[in-house]
């Protein structure tokens, strides 16, 4: 699995971590698989976990001499600017933007609480560690603005 998410190309990974931040549904308020019963909180934290591993095995990839560290940066910024079901941009003018709109995304997933489990806290940590790492700091990029209609952001190319 970990040379599989290595090598997957951005138009790629960034639709499966774009499916692994999609909340669990509704409809069923617990899951059997293979005897485990899954519910909602349980779902997030088996979420978070599998995102972690695809960061970790991201960085993995370069520790491993496989790739180099830009490489390495280079596919996971484009992977979370490519969170869609498509693999594209959507609609935003820019890589930069949405990259920053995509990662805040992703940030807010790992902030979610699930059951709390212990390994879901470790991964959430990790995560956080790694994607500091391999992401660009997209405090660089971005700027909060508070409105009577809302919170907006604004990007900035360099």
């Amino acid at each position: 699995m970990c040379s599989w998410v290595q090598h997957l190309p951005p138009e790629a990974l960034g639709p499966l971590l774009n499916t692994l931040i999609t909340s669990p549904g509704w409809f069923f308020p617990t899951v059997d698989i293979e005897g485990d019963k899954i519910d909602r909180g349980r779902a997030i934290d088996l979420q978070q976990i599998a995102i972690a591993k695809c960061v970790e095995w991201l960085e993995e990839g370069y520790l491993d001499n496989r790739y180099s560290r830009e490489a390495a940066e280079h596919l996971f910024e484009r992977a979370v600017a490519r969170m869609s079901q498509t693999g594209q941009f959507d609609s935003y003018s820019s890589w930069v933007e949405a990259y920053c709109h995509k990662r805040e995304a992703l940030e807010d997933f790992m902030k979610r609480n699930g059951d709390g489990s212990d390994d879901a806290v470790d991964a959430k940590s990790q995560y956080h560690q790694i994607a500091r790492r391999l992401g660009t700091d997209i405090d660089d990029y971005r700027k909060y603005y508070s409105s009577a209609r809302g919170s907006r952001v604004r990007y900035r190319e360099n």
